[in-house]
């Protein structure tokens, strides 16, 4: 039996230590650990491990029982895939979830001050005269108003980090809760009443039918001011009218991690935008991150063998059908 893996991509953060592929091959008597360029039979691929699996690649493997993945998002194959091919589906939830949260406190709090400097600064933007243009924006932490898009495991986290130093934090969410302390909920439909008063805009929103382009034109009509990070999907918004409404004045600068492409590369039109600051992908980045998933493949590995699938962790799915139950 063979577990296939994309997790070779010749970057730490993207390539799975030699003595966790020891590790996982000692739990299998007659398999062995592959990459996608390596030779094998592919009637023998059973599982598949990564961050960049699709459906085409998928499709070429007829006894293909489970599909790991190292991220959170599972969106890289449909429902109508999994559930067609019957398969068992588990991610990496939880992995870097501190490490996303981190990367977001460190814009939210960065641009309280430095937020305004370009992305090829001319020397003006280095003197006092400069920041003086911006200094009605100077914050302190206790004057954020933060509205965070999305209630997943890192919005969690972020919500329960910055509540007890923040004023207000208001949480749009699919599923509306009920609001507690100095925490309130929004419904997806009332995306534009969450941001109206915002200085600060976290997006943190997987992809689906629902959050697809959700920061449009029409969302964002009443924001004013606001300081835009996204460390949930690029397709969750739309860059051409972030940028837009940059130029307007009504965001007055963006973090922006996820754009869209392969490798995390960095759009064109991102680029040529003085008022971005740009990262390749790397919110999720920690050193830790492969020792935290040591943890959850060792021990899917060991229930899947016993065929005690829903007792494995981050289990989304179960030969093929959602699952709602404990992981």
């Amino acid at each position: 039996m063979v577990i296939l893996s994309d997790w070779n991509q010749g970057l730490e953060a993207y390539s799975i230590p030699e003595d966790l592929i020891k590790n996982i091959n000692s739990l299998f008597s007659e398999s062995h650990f592959a990459f996608k360029d390596d030779v094998f039979d592919v009637d023998e691929v059973f599982s598949y491990f990564g961050n960049i699996p699709d459906e085409s690649t998928l499709s070429r493997f007829p006894n293909l029982q489970w599909v790991h993945f190292g991220s959170i998002g599972i969106d890289k194959i449909s429902t109508r895939f999994i559930e067609e091919n019957a398969l068992t589906v588990t991610n990496g939830a939880k992995t870097n979830n501190s490490a996303v949260v981190t990367f977001c406190m460190g814009e939210l709090f960065r641009s309280c001050k430095a937020g305004f400097l370009s992305r090829n600064p001319e020397k003006t933007e280095f003197t006092r005269e400069h920041y003086n243009n911006f200094y009605d924006h100077m914050i302190d932490y206790s004057d954020i108003e933060l509205t965070i898009l999305g209630y997943g495991s890192i919005g969690k986290e972020l919500a329960t980090v910055l509540s007890p130093i923040i004023k207000n934090i208001n949480i749009v969410t699919k599923t509306k809760r009920e609001n507690y302390k100095n925490i309130k909920f929004f419904s997806l439909n009332e995306i534009s009443d969450a941001i109206k008063e915002s200085t600060h805009l976290i997006n943190v929103l997987p992809l689906h039918k629902e959050t697809f382009e959700i920061l449009n034109k029409k969302t964002l009509k009443n924001i004013n001011s606001t300081y835009y990070i996204c460390a949930g999907r690029a397709e969750t918004h739309v860059i051409e009218e972030i940028i837009k409404f940059i130029d307007l004045g009504n965001i007055r600068g963006a973090s922006i991690d996820v754009h869209g492409l392969p490798n995390g590369q960095i759009q064109e039109i991102d680029l040529k935008h003085g008022m971005l600051n740009l990262y390749p992908h790397i919110s999720g980045w920690t050193k830790n991150f492969w020792n935290n998933h040591k943890e959850i493949i060792i021990h899917n590995i060991k229930m899947f063998n016993a065929d005690c699938h829903e007792d494995m962790k981050n289990l989304i799915y179960k030969k093929g059908k959602i699952f709602n139950g404990k992981t």
